[in-house]
Order: C-alpha cells, then structure tokens, then sequence
C-alpha cells in the first residue's frame, strides 16, 4: 500500500508544478507571486511526505 501511495503523491506533486508555471494570480502580480510561493511550499511538503511514505513501506516490507 505504501508504495503505490507515494506513487500517487508523487503524480500530485507533478500537477502542483504544472500549476507552478501556469500561475496567474487573478488582479496584479503581487498576488501571482504569492500564488506560485504557496503552491511551491505546497509541492515541497508533498514530496517530504511522498518521501516519508516510501521509506516507512520499505520498512514494512522488511
């Protein structure tokens, strides 16, 4: 289970990025900015976890 979850957040992380370069924030720039820094944090935490998930089924399946 904990490979194919990683698996999945690994796609999601991949979506997040997309949006990276697509972000248009709406109004003005200062809110594109803010827009593309959230989504960035965003797939860093994403790709912690995917990590975290891949580490501990490697554990399991030990």
């Amino acid at each position: 289970m904990g490979k194919d979850r990683s698996t999945a957040v690994k796609a999601r992380v991949e979506k997040t990025r997309e949006k990276l370069k697509t972000a248009k924030g709406g109004a003005n720039e200062r809110t594109a900015r803010k827009h593309v820094k959230r989504a960035q944090r965003k797939a860093r935490q994403m790709e912690l976890r995917a990590k975290h998930l891949a580490n501990r089924a490697k554990k399991k399946s030990d």
